[in-house]
């Protein structure tokens, strides 16, 4: 009933008669919900029911005098306006919307002028009516997902903004191709963009968010030679709704974190699968010194091979699958001195030799560190 309305306003256009024809059929066929819909339409305000229909009415009769007294062409609209300011004193600002206009304000307070996505405000609105819904009993749960374009200002100052703005509608044409149908994509901010993932689980949800990363790496955006990493990038993190109590802002600040996480390698996606490592790890022998938590006793070990997100060590030393370590990087051998927790994953122990090790970086704690690892890791790898 509501297209037939718009429709029926942009088809009759300024034709006044048309208009009122019009709507009376309509009138007859829902009711006097369309007058209210129609005035909705006109001045962008909500009546009842019944008190849309007797100002419909009156104002047609008021519209008599109106054309009489101000010799007005377009009786209908300057009418209503007369009507509804003068005599009921309905409104205060005497203007008459349009209503096209209103679809295209309608549509602009929902989406991003420069994408074409969703804004912010229209992602955190949808969300939260979304958890306020409580999941059915063996519902596939809700993943929300946020992106941000690695060293995108960079890319920014030295491609030229105009250059960013077609980047960023590049990125949002892949973001779109790489969800499905009813899932949401909105731009976040500046170079952020967040996803709604409807029925899907953890795994899922990282296969479609490093889909999505895949597809922008893949991608030639004019001037990325330009960049100090030689190609525009994109970090991700996730969270899924678990808890159908959990807030939309909870929610939100969860998955943010997780990109934070992924922020510190760039080109990566928070939390990661081991199974699946977006960088594969460098061969690299060199010495490095570990400890168990709270003990400053290092011991050397030796380095088989090395990624942003692990390490595998021998040592001389057994520990538990689960154990963390204070692993310590140190010049000469290693370019700069760093320190970094690792928590052990995998133990090998040959008999005739040490023992191989190996572990997977502990974002918490590499974040709590004032000096960490990651600088030396880009560097390590070619990053």
């Amino acid at each position: 009933m509501r297209e037939s309305i718009l429709e029926l306003f942009q088809a009759t256009d300024h034709d006044d008669r048309a208009l009122i024809d019009g709507l009376e059929r309509l009138a007859e066929e829902h009711g006097d919900i369309v007058y209210r819909e129609a005035l909705r339409h006109l001045v962008g305000k909500s009546f009842s029911t019944e008190m849309a229909a007797r100002y419909w009415r009156e104002m047609i009769a008021h519209r008599a005098h109106v054309l009489v007294r101000e010799r007005v062409e377009s009786g209908l609209r300057p009418a209503l306006l007369d009507y509804l300011h003068h005599v009921v004193q309905e409104i205060s600002d005497p203007r008459i919307v349009e209503a096209q206009d209103l679809e295209t304000m309608r549509k602009a307070s929902m989406s991003d002028g420069l994408t074409g996505l969703f804004n912010q405000t229209y992602f955190k609105s949808y969300l939260e009516k979304l958890v306020g819904q409580r999941p059915l009993p063996g519902e596939m749960t809700t993943a929300i997902v946020l992106f941000d374009l690695d060293h995108f200002k960079q890319y920014n100052d030295r491609c030229g903004h105009l250059a960013g703005d077609d980047a960023l509608k590049k990125v949002a044409e892949l973001i779109l191709a790489g969800i499905r149908q009813g899932d949401l994509a909105a731009r976040y901010g500046g170079e952020e963009f967040a996803l709604v993932l409807h029925h899907i689980s953890a795994e899922q949800t990282f296969t479609v968010t490093n889909r999505i990363r895949a597809a922008i790496e893949g991608e030639v955006f004019v001037g990325q030679e330009k960049l100090d990493r030689g190609n525009l990038t994109i970090s991700a993190g996730f969270a899924l709704r678990s808890d159908p109590q959990e807030s939309a802002l909870s929610l939100i600040r969860r998955a943010d974190t997780e990109l934070y996480r992924a922020k510190l390698f760039r080109n990566a996606i928070s939390p990661h699968k081991e199974s699946t490592r977006i960088e594969p790890r460098q061969q690299r022998r060199s010495l490095v010194e570990y400890a168990p938590m709270g003990s400053n006793d290092f011991l050397p070990a030796l380095s088989r091979n090395i990624s942003p997100y692990g390490i595998a060590i021998e040592c001389e030393q057994i520990f538990s699958v689960g154990t963390p370590l204070q692993l310590r990087f140190r010049e000469p051998f290693w370019p700069g001195n760093r320190q970094v927790v690792g928590t052990i994953c995998h133990v090998n122990k040959d008999v005739s030799g040490p023992a191989l090790l190996g572990l997977k970086f502990n974002p918490e704690q590499a974040l709590s560190l004032e000096d960490n690892i990651i600088p030396f890791v880009r560097k390590t790898v070619g990053r």
